[in-house]
């Protein structure tokens, strides 16, 4: 009898396992932005991403945020903008019919500009980063993501990237993300489409 429930169980789960398809790299990608760096300044807004498959395995990415905050020095408000690039070329590997794990290589620039009373100034910062992750379809309808992030620019910072997509249609997804590293956390809440 436990042999039966077994190989029922077996034959079920590979069912599933079927029935979902795997994730989707091709897709561009809009939402909102929130940045703490250093836990001591909070930037929000608006930011573009995408990936393309090149062939089976190999893809293209790409991401640029626009994010601001006013900031009050003696009395008078500075504003500020942090503006984040990230253009990169990946690997991904199926493990399963559901699961894809994945590499990229990126070029990495953030740009951090002042302005007060008419004048601005600016620091800009570029380098490379790696990444390594997972993607999975568990159910038809929702994507788990994970990932872990290094990035080099004047200074290294290491740190992880977790999100959760909802699929509406098979051409639309909803999702969260949070991601942390030494000295930026940052959230999102993104809308995906599917081409």
């Amino acid at each position: 009898m436990k042999k039966m429930i077994l190989a029922a169980s077996l034959v079920c789960i590979a069912g599933l396992a079927h029935a979902v398809e795997s994730p989707k790299w091709d897709m561009v990608q809009l939402g909102y932005l929130s940045v703490d760096l250093d836990d001591d300044i909070s930037f929000d807004g608006f930011g573009i991403a995408g990936s393309k498959l090149l062939g089976e395995n190999v893809f293209i990415m790409g991401a640029y945020g626009r994010l601001s905050e006013d900031v009050d020095v003696v009395g008078d408000s500075v504003d500020l903008d942090y503006t984040p690039l990230s253009v990169g070329l990946g690997v991904r590997h199926p493990v399963a019919p559901n699961i894809d794990i994945f590499g990229v290589v990126s070029y990495e620039d953030v740009e951090l500009k002042a302005s007060y009373s008419g004048d601005s100034d600016s620091v800009s910062d570029n380098g490379y980063g790696f990444s390594a992750g997972v993607r999975a379809m568990v159910i038809p309808s929702l994507e788990l993501s994970g990932s872990l992030n290094y990035i080099n620019m004047e200074e290294s910072e290491t740190g992880f990237g977790v999100s959760a997509h909802y699929y509406f249609t098979d051409q639309f997804s909803l999702g969260a993300g949070y991601s942390k590293s030494d000295d930026v956390d940052g959230t999102s809440l993104v809308a995906s489409f599917y081409f």
